[in-house]
């Protein structure tokens, strides 16, 4: 298995885990499921931006469509279990502070 670098303490930026976004695979896939979450809540949800929008009810700000987008993706995922969340690695990000950035490509 994979060993996951720690996750780091200062300002300095984060190591990427190398992750391969090549079509076909896993990342692609998994992605291609947490659009269509995503593209669900915009398109036919009530509380979605769309809906909104064709019935005249308040509009959404940039932000709250991507919070919209982001929390449907998860939760498709989630709720699937297509994804896991690591408890442990989590912890340790809201035990210290997030890292301000990723190192570059």
């Amino acid at each position: 298995m994979f060993r996951k670098p720690a996750i780091p303490k200062s300002r300095r930026p984060f190591p990427r885990i190398p992750v391969d976004q090549t079509e076909g695979s896993d990342f692609r896939r998994v992605l291609r499921l947490a659009i269509q979450g995503s593209e669900g809540w915009t398109f036919s949800a009530e509380e979605g931006p769309y809906f909104r929008r064709q019935n005249g009810k308040p509009e959404l700000t940039p932000a709250q469509i991507v919070r919209g987008q982001m929390t449907e993706a998860l939760l498709y995922l989630l709720e699937m279990g297509v994804i896991d969340v690591d408890d442990e690695r989590l912890n340790q990000v809201f035990d210290g502070y997030y890292p301000p950035y990723r190192e570059g490509r």
